[in-house]
C-alpha cells in the first residue's frame, strides 16, 4: 500500500488548511494582553523615530521587523502579527530543505506536518511577540550545526556566527545558553567534534560581548514564555501541544533510552538538541519531540514493534480524555456563548475525539496511513475549528477595548485631536488599551478615575482640545451566560465631572 505521506492530495488539503488557518483572524482578532508589550514598544519606537533601540528591555530585532511593518502596513493588529507569519512559514520551509539533507526527506516531512499541527507553534506564528523567533532561530541553528559538523565549510561557519548574533538580539541569555549546551554536549559527545571548534569559540565571546557593550539586559521582555515565567506552561505544551498524536509518547522515551543505551549517532544528536532547547527555553524542544513522534508512527505498523501495547493505552486514555474534554467544551461554550459557543465547542471537540478513534483503530488493524491520518489531520483540525469557529465566538465577548477606542474616534471633532481618555478603574487596565489609543490618536494621555458605578458597566471619558464639553461614553461589561452581550455605545455631554 501506498504511504499516505507520498499522496498528493493529502498533503495539498494539509498545506492548505494551514494556510487557511494561519491567515484567518490576523486583524480580527483583537490585540491580546501578551501581545500589548512589545507592539507598545514598538510604537514608541515608530514614534521618535528610532527603529533599534538596546535600552527599553524589549527585543531590539522583534523591534525592527515590527515597527518596520506598522510603518509600512499601518498601526493595525495585521501589521503587528505579520512577522511572525512570514517567520513561522518560513522555518518550516527551512528546517524540511536542510532536514532532508540531515535527516532524510520523510521524517522531515512527516515533523513538518505534525508541527503545522501543533496548537502552540501556530499559535507563536499568529500572534505579534517575540515567542516565533525562539523558535526559527534554534531550528535554523540546529541542522546546520550537523551539517557542519559532517562537512565542514567556512561558509556554514559565517552563516552560524550570524545566527548567533541575531539570537543575541533577541534573547541574550537564551542565545548563551543554546550555545553552550548544543556545541558543548556535541563536543563531548562526537567523534568529528573538532569541526565546532571555530563557531563555537567565535559564538560564545560574541554574545557575551553584544550584550555588555551595547548594555542590554540578559532577559529581555515581549515574550510569552520566558525564564521568570510560565515555566511549567511552557513545559506542558511543549509536552501536549500535539493534541492528537501525545498517545506515542511512552514509545518516544522508551525508542530514546534504548537508543542512548545503543549509542545510535541519530538519538544522540536529537536528544543533544531537546536539552538545549528546553534548558533555552525554545521550541525547538517540542519540535524534536514532534519529529520523534513521526518516527514512532511510522515504526508503529513494523512487527517487531516493542512499545505497542504502551502506546496503545496511552492512545485509549486519550480517547477517554478527548471524548470527556468534548462533553466540558459542549456545556460551558454553551453558558458562556450561547449556541454559537456551543457550535464552536462541538466542532472542537468531534475534531479531537473521531481523530483519535481514527488513529486508534489504525493501531488495531495495525493500518499506518490510517494512525498518519489520524494523527496529522486531527491537530491541523482541530487547529482550524479553533481559530476559524471558536475563538471568533469569545473575540465578540473580548474585543469591547477597541471598539471603545474606535467608536469614540467615530464620534470626536475630526479637526482636533482626543487629549486625554479617563478611564474608570474597573474598566481595563490592560495595555491593550494603550495600544489602541496610540494606533488611533496623537498625543494621547490616559489616566484612571473613580466614578460611581454599577457593576455590570464602565466608563469612559473623553476630553477634547478647543471644546466645552466634556463626553462620557458608558459602556457595559460583557454578560455571561446566555444573555446578549452588550453591543451599543450610550453618550452623555456634560460640562464637568463630578
Amino acid at each position: 500500500m501506498k504511504n499516505i505521506l507520498e499522496n498528493r492530495i493529502f498533503l495539498t488539503v494539509c498545506f492548505l488548511l494551514f494556510i487557511l488557518t494561519l491567515f484567518y483572524g490576523m486583524d480580527y482578532f483583537s490585540i491580546w494582553n501578551i501581545e500589548s508589550e512589545l507592539a507598545i514598544a514598538s510604537l514608541n519606537q515608530l514614534s521618535e523615530g528610532i527603529l533599534f533601540s538596546f535600552h527599553d528591555n524589549f527585543s531590539p530585532l522583534p523591534q525592527l521587523l515590527i515597527s518596520g511593518s506598522l510603518s509600512t502596513v499601518g498601526k493595525n493588529e495585521w501589521a503587528l502579527r505579520f512577522p511572525s507569519l512570514i517567520l513561522l512559514v518560513f522555518a518550516l520551509f527551512s528546517f524540511y530543505k536542510m532536514g532532508s539533507k540531515t535527516f532524510g526527506v520523510r521524517p522531515s516531512l512527516f515533523a513538518t506536518l505534525l508541527a503545522i499541527g501543533s496548537v502552540p507553534l501556530l499559535l507563536m506564528g499568529k500572534m505579534g511577540s517575540a515567542d516565533i523567533w525562539l523558535f526559527i532561530l534554534p531550528l535554523l541553528i540546529f541542522p546546520l550545526t550537523i551539517i557542519q559538523i559532517k562537512k565542514p565549510k567556512n561558509s556554514q561557519v559565517v552563516t552560524l556566527i550570524m545566527l548567533y548574533t541575531c539570537y543575541t538580539f533577541v534573547q541574550p541569555l537564551s542565545a548563551f545558553i543554546f550555545c553552550i549546551l548544543l556545541n558543548g554536549l556535541f563536543y563531548l559527545y562526537h567523534k568529528q567534534n573538532k569541526n565546532l571548534t571555530l563557531p563555537t569559540l567565535i559564538s560564545i565571546p560574541l554574545i557575551i560581548t553584544i550584550t555588555l557593550l551595547s548594555d542590554m539586559e540578559w532577559v529581555q521582555g515581549g515574550f510569552l514564555f520566558n525564564y521568570n515565567k510560565n515555566l511549567i506552561l511552557f513545559i506542558l505544551l511543549s509536552l501536549f501541544g500535539s493534541l492528537s498524536s501525545f498517545g506515542f509518547l511512552p514509545g518516544v522515551i522508551q525508542q530514546l533510552i534504548l537508543r542512548i543505551k545503543q549509542k545510535e549517532e541519530l538519538s544522540i544528536l536529537i536528544l543533544i538538541g531537546m536539552i538545549a532547547g528546553l534548558f533555552s527555553f525554545s521550541w525547538l524542544f517540542h519540535f524534536l519531540l514532534l519529529f520523534l513522534i513521526g518516527k514512532q508512527i511510522e515504526a508503529f505498523s513494523q512487527e517487531k514493534y516493542p512499545f505497542k501495547n504502551s502506546v496503545k493505552t496511552l492512545s485509549v486514555i486519550q480517547v477517554v480524555i478527548s471524548f470527556f474534554l468534548a462533553a466540558i467544551f459542549l456545556m460551558y461554550g454553551y453558558q458562556w456563548f450561547g449556541g454559537p459557543g456551543f457550535r464552536g465547542a462541538l466542532l472542537l471537540g468531534i475534531s479531537l475525539w473521531i481523530m483519535g478513534i481514527i488513529s486508534l483503530v489504525g493501531m488495531v488493524a495495525i493500518n499506518k496511513n490510517q494512525i498518519i491520518l489520524g494523527c496529522v489531520l486531527g491537530g491541523i483540525i482541530f487547529n482550524f475549528f479553533l481559530w476559524i469557529q471558536f475563538l471568533p465566538v469569545w473575540e465578540n465577548e473580548r474585543n469591547y477595548i477597541k471598539d471603545a477606542v474606535v467608536h469614540l474616534k467615530e464620534n470626536s471633532d475630526k479637526e482636533t485631536d482626543i487629549n486625554n481618555i479617563c478611564l474608570d478603574e474597573s474598566f481595563s487596565k490592560s495595555d491593550r488599551m494603550t495600544f489602541y489609543r496610540k494606533s488611533y490618536f496623537k498625543g494621547v494621555s490616559v489616566a484612571y478615575c473613580s466614578y460611581p458605578t454599577t457593576q455590570k458597566k464602565h466608563y469612559l471619558y473623553l476630553q477634547q482640545d478647543n471644546s466645552e464639553k466634556d463626553s462620557i461614553f458608558h459602556i457595559h461589561k460583557k454578560i455571561k451566560g446566555r444573555d446578549k452581550p452588550w453591543k451599543e455605545f450610550q453618550t452623555y455631554h456634560i460640562k464637568s465631572l463630578k
